[in-house]
């Protein structure tokens, strides 16, 4: 099947911006502007273009602060997010039990909000149901700042189901936007799949930007699928395409607006190779030093007077990396390089030695859940589940890289103490523990670690 190697009628991609907390000067934050058309190059008029998204922000930080708990990250110098698939599907469409949909929700909510700051879900779909509602309503209860939701998708372009993608974050999100991918095969076309983009801000140090991509791509529906015959395995390689257009379009004008002039003329000599869209250069957000009030500052001490960003590919990427054969998996890492190889992606997972399942049918998790076995994960089960660091090639990563330190990554299988079902869903989630330099810094990560798998 040819129909995902030319995209068709294009989606909107859009971009919105948020007014700032009190800390970021208004007139810092650059205006978004919304491209159309699948090679992201051209700027209609936002008002004549169309919408398919959905983009939601909380209460306002001190509000938001007035109704919730401390943050999950009491130590300002450790930032624990998750990635995670959470099977949360539409009413009608379920499997043992009805997938135990609202018993597993509120679990979630009790269970795994409390321990995190920023979380990326897949799965989570919004339509027919208020459970994604309920959950926002949730995380801001619990001192979450705000939550950006995927495309929605519209019936014109065939889509029954929203992209399923929510981020949720105790950071202030200043920017996000949405882009629905080309056509999928298979049942995916029912979805508008696509890619969810937000940038955070630290709550008390305006100079470190997190720049973080929440994705779903093209599932293939088989444990192995033949890399060059199976139309899901093209349709995904498409979807990656998109994606890393997508992520260098928005990366590139704060990251290597920081980087010394010789790196500048670097990235823009490979983006007028790459046909990238010309923008104009944007003003970023202002860099001034992280407040000395604490002592937690100090272990920021050496870093404090420049921008810092942080740029993470989350999502269930639907990439079997335990494969014998690796060649998709290292087509997905060279591709989100960029044409002209601007950024080194790691797998912060496999960095950290851990390669094992992270997705394995419901069934052997709720009604079949006395028969599993780790035979059953070597024949079903797969790794699919990511979370990708892109950094500034050697030019750029002195001046742009990040401060801070991935202190750990695991598996967090999400267990579940109920009758019907082990976990929380199909699949595992990636969860990573990163921590600003500095002894404190890190101490204050193994305590939260320590803590988390204790409650377990």
């Amino acid at each position: 099947m040819e129909c995902c190697r030319r995209p068709r009628s294009p989606r909107s991609a859009t971009t919105k911006t948020y007014a700032p907390p009190l800390y970021v000067p208004s007139d810092l934050v650059a205006p978004a502007k919304t491209p159309t058309k699948r090679s992201l190059a051209t700027y209609p008029d936002p008002a004549t273009s169309s919408d398919d998204s959905s983009t939601h922000s909380a209460p306002s930080p001190a509000h938001a602060h007035a109704k919730g708990p401390a943050p999950a990250s009491a130590h300002p110098a450790v930032l624990r997010l998750m990635t995670y698939n959470f099977f949360l599907r539409p009413p009608l469409i379920a499997d043992y039990k009805g997938d135990s949909k609202e018993e597993r929700l509120e679990e979630f909510i009790h269970r795994v909000l409390p321990r995190y700051d920023i979380l990326a879900l897949q799965e989570t779909f919004s339509g027919y149901s208020s459970r994604v509602a309920r959950l926002e309503k949730a995380a801001v209860r619990q001192g979450y700042l705000g939550h950006v939701r995927g495309p929605q998708g519209t019936v014109l372009h065939g889509h029954l189901l929203d992209a399923g993608l929510l981020v949720l974050s105790r950071w202030p999100i200043i920017e996000s936007s949405n882009w629905t991918y080309s056509r999928g095969v298979t049942v995916d076309r029912l979805a508008a799949k696509g890619v969810s983009y937000t940038h955070h801000v630290h709550p008390e140090w305006d100079n470190v930007h997190l720049h973080l991509f929440n994705t779903h791509l093209q599932a293939s529906y088989s444990t192995a699928p033949d890399p060059h015959q199976n139309p899901s395995v093209a349709c995904r390689d498409d979807q990656v395409r998109e994606l890393a257009e997508f992520i260098h379009h928005h990366v590139s004008k704060h990251v290597f607006a920081t980087v010394p002039a010789d790196a500048v003329a670097t990235a823009a000599a490979a983006s007028n190779d790459a046909a990238m869209p010309s923008r104009p250069s944007s003003p970023r957000l202002h860099d001034a030093a992280p407040p000395p009030s604490s002592s937690d500052s100090d272990d920021a001490a050496s870093s404090q007077d420049k921008p810092h960003h942080l740029i993470l590919v989350c999502g269930d990427l639907n990439v079997n990396s335990l494969q014998s054969n690796q060649t998709e998996y290292q087509r997905l890492l060279d591709m989100l390089k960029g044409p002209q190889q601007q950024f080194t992606v790691t797998d912060l997972l496999a960095q950290h030695g851990h390669t094992d399942y992270t997705q394995i049918p419901w069934r052997w998790l709720s009604q079949k859940r006395r028969d599993l076995s780790r035979d059953i994960f070597d024949q079903e089960g797969g790794r699919l589940d990511y979370i990708l660091s892109l950094a500034p090639v050697e030019t750029a990563i002195s001046a742009a890289g990040g401060p801070w330190n991935v202190h750990n990554v695991v598996i967090d299988k999400c267990e579940a103490e109920h009758p019907n079902f082990l976990q929380l869903s199909d699949h595992m989630g990636v969860a990573a523990t990163l921590a600003w330099p500095g002894s404190s810094a890190v101490m204050a990560a193994q305590g939260k670690d320590e803590a988390m798998h204790s409650a377990e």
